[in-house]
């Protein structure tokens, strides 16, 4: 007959002292927790590691920060990983690195990236970098900072590109965009996102008034010609 182990109680955690000793207090599956003659107490998850099957263990967390509950409900996540064959260590690397991604490809990491990349570039002087810089914190940074670039979809800039095209700064609106894509294709180019969802979304917006200067009659210009001649 298989022993079984009398789960843990609160009061036992709080009581547990180790006085000559680490002692461990065993609440069954696998979880157990780990009182240090420190007077630490460390959530340990102790289990075989998929295909190879050998012996590891987990942290999980310092009690109390951790309650028994909330490390028995932990214990459980790991237990439906291992049913997948899935090892919970690599499982958390894996959250931890894609986490990490996400914060190093937020829109304003990528953007100011993309910004230091294009000053180095021709046709990029120190007063157009100054007014692209000044177009970006206030018309892009406000609607996607902080949000993961991989996250901004199509309907986002539609909806943070509306007002502009309401109130009629079809410039501004025009530059924003252009400005918006410039910095996906950075993104896209270095493998930061699969796609540019972006790309065709000006054609959801009001293009700004090209206004063309008059033609000037012939008898005005050959004037005019004559005049340059004689200031030369």
């Amino acid at each position: 007959m298989a022993r079984t182990t009398k789960p843990l109680t609160n009061t036992e955690i709080e009581k547990s002292k180790a006085k000559e000793g680490d002692i461990k207090l065993q609440d069954g599956q696998g979880l157990y927790l780990l009182v240090k003659t420190n007077g630490s107490k460390l959530w340990r998850f102790n289990y075989y590691k998929p295909f190879s099957k050998k012996r590891t263990e987990i942290a999980i967390g310092r009690y109390p920060d951790i309650s028994l509950q909330q490390a028995r409900e932990i214990r459980e996540g790991y237990r439906a990983l291992l049913a997948q064959n899935i090892d919970p260590q690599f499982h958390r690397q894996a959250e931890e690195t894609a986490k990490q991604t996400e914060i190093n490809t937020t829109f304003e990491v990528v953007a100011l990236d993309w910004f230091e990349y294009r000053k180095t570039r021709a046709n990029f002087s120190a007063n157009y970098a100054k007014d692209t810089l000044r177009l970006i914190e206030r018309n892009l940074f406000p609607h996607f900072a902080k949000l993961p670039i991989t996250a901004i979809t199509a309907p986002m800039a539609l909806k943070a590109f509306k007002p502009l095209q309401e109130r009629g700064t079809l410039e501004t609106l025009k530059r924003s965009i252009q400005k918006l894509n410039e910095i996906m294709t950075y993104a896209l180019h270095r493998d930061i996102i699969p796609h540019n969802p972006l790309s065709h979304i000006s054609k959801e917006f009001d293009s700004p008034t090209v206004e063309h200067f008059k033609t000037i009659k012939p008898d005005v210009l050959m004037i005019m010609q004559k005049c340059a001649r004689l200031m030369q």
